[in-house]
């Protein structure tokens, strides 16, 4: 392989349960992929979602599945940077008492403070100095879609085993814990609810009360329900941290009308 600087993708890295797994879905818009599409000549976009866990489970697999460089031997080659971790979780965590998922209020916010901790603390072997955060809340949660759906080879529900109440509490302490952290918090539950109320207002809500609007199953994100999310944290990432907004980024490698012929192109690449 030819010498010279090595130019490595900077990385965000997207933790949470289903709904970040299912971000990567193209065909219902997922939001992790719009994202790590914006991000595709500048940063890479790691998804680590893990459908059906709560905080408390991804507290234990974080360390081991999150990447870190920590006492990477900088030998003239830049280490790539870890520069943005968004944590998405509440949805599973906040079943109802009873349930192997149920994760107690205290416990919750005690699990998400842990997880920037353990990025954050020069003592964590998870250390990364140049991280930033976006705390996501659960999305609202649709009671009557989620009785409605029939899962294929499941049938319909008989009962819940979550509520849209619970997905409030467990959002409004997610906003909690951002703000004492002092990272920002994208509030999807409070925006989805914001639309929702709106198109009953105007006496447009279905049957579902409006909630199909964003989920296709009560729980999980439709292609609405994905750009809503991907336009939020887009905005957040402008409004908080705008030197890695992706829209403004420079490039990693040289864009081809910027050279005018592989020569060039080496000199580029070399400083």
């Amino acid at each position: 392989m030819p010498g010279g600087a090595t130019h490595p993708y900077d990385l965000i890295v997207l933790v949470g349960d289903s709904l970040t797994q299912h971000g990567w879905d193209v065909g219902k818009h997922g939001w992790a992929a719009q994202l790590s599409r914006d991000y595709v000549r500048t940063m890479d976009v790691v998804n680590r979602g893990f459908s059906g866990y709560t905080s408390r489970w991804s507290r234990l697999v974080l360390p081991r599945v999150m990447p870190h460089y920590a006492g990477a031997q900088d030998s003239g080659d830049r280490v790539p940077k870890l520069q943005l971790v968004v944590l998405f979780f509440g949805a599973n965590d906040a079943m109802f008492p009873g349930y192997k998922h149920h994760v107690p209020l205290d416990e919750f916010k005690d699990n998400l403070r842990a997880m920037v901790d353990a990025v954050r603390s020069p003592a964590s072997e998870l250390h990364s100095p140049d991280a930033r955060f976006l705390l996501v809340t659960p999305p609202a949660f649709g009671d009557k879609q989620y009785l409605a759906f029939d899962d294929p080879g499941k049938g319909r529900r008989t009962e819940l085993d979550r509520d849209n109440a619970g997905a409030k509490t467990y959002a409004t302490a997610v906003c909690e814990v951002a703000a004492q952290l002092q990272v920002p918090c994208v509030d999807l539950w409070t925006a989805m609810e914001a639309a929702v109320e709106a198109k009953r207002a105007q006496g447009q809500a279905s049957e579902c009360d409006g909630y199909d609007e964003f989920l296709w199953d009560g729980l999980h994100l439709n292609d609405n329900g994905n750009d809503l999310l991907y336009g939020l944290v887009k905005e957040a990432i402008k409004d908080n941290y705008p030197d890695i907004y992706p829209d403004t980024m420079p490039f990693v490698v040289p864009g081809f009308r910027d050279f005018a012929d592989a020569d060039e192109l080496a000199q580029m690449l070399d400083k």
